[in-house]
């Protein structure tokens, strides 16, 4: 765990900490879900503010005249609709800058998280799982990546060298480079920003699921 929290305490360039993300997971999980602390934790953000206005105002949610209200906006839009905006402006600047260490483009982690993301979502709602869970977990499943990017970026031959020359998997050649690999970076920074155990634990072992327990599911 230490070497974990001296490395990502290295990085000069971190994500920004998704401070609501994580609260409004809670919220959702709870069976009286109080709408007033939904609103209240969206009305703090401009950027969430606007994005949830501009959504309830389009033409498939507006039932009428537009409106600059927030708890009207929750209600048109649903929970459900404003988790997933939430999850797409936060992790929108976090996971959309290029990543130059893997070799990524800008846009190009983003694409990929979101993808998974609405697929893990679709087969977690056939099997009656937590729907924004799931989500949540698979969205930010990368996330490591983009601390290890700015020490892979002066090895990036290397990296190349380790995975295609000697057959390793892409965390055995972050392993044998860095010390570290992106799973567990991931897993630690999302423990630090206070995200449930379950999805912290699901980021951490998404390639080792069985280790994950009593979260294999939610890691597979």
């Amino acid at each position: 765990m230490q070497e974990l929290d001296e490395f990502i305490n290295k990085v000069k360039q971190l994500p920004p900490a998704p401070k609501v993300l994580p609260e409004l997971l809670a919220l959702l999980n709870r069976p009286n879900l109080d709408t007033s602390k939904v609103v209240k934790l969206i009305s703090f953000d401009p950027g969430l503010s606007v994005a949830v206005l501009l959504a309830a105002n389009s033409a498939f949610f507006a039932t009428g005249s537009p409106t600059a209200d927030i708890q009207e906006a929750v209600q048109r839009l649903g929970f459900s609709q404003i988790f997933q905006i939430v999850c797409a402006v936060t992790g929108g600047k976090s996971l959309a800058p290029p990543q130059k260490g893997y070799g990524i483009d800008r846009g190009e982690l983003w694409k990929h998280s979101v993808t998974a993301a609405v697929a893990a979502q679709l087969i977690a709602r056939k099997k009656g799982d937590d729907e924004n869970t799931v989500f949540t977990a698979t969205l930010l499943h990368d996330i490591g990546k983009i601390v290890l990017s700015e020490a892979l970026s002066t090895n990036y031959d290397r990296v190349i060298e380790e995975v295609e020359k000697n057959q390793r998997s892409l965390q055995e050649a972050e392993k044998k480079l860095l010390g570290v690999e992106h799973a567990e970076i991931g897993g630690r920074l999302l423990s630090r920003w206070k995200f449930p155990s379950n999805v912290v634990a699901a980021v951490w072992f998404h390639h080792n699921p069985k280790a994950a327990a009593p979260s294999e599911k939610l890691a597979a």
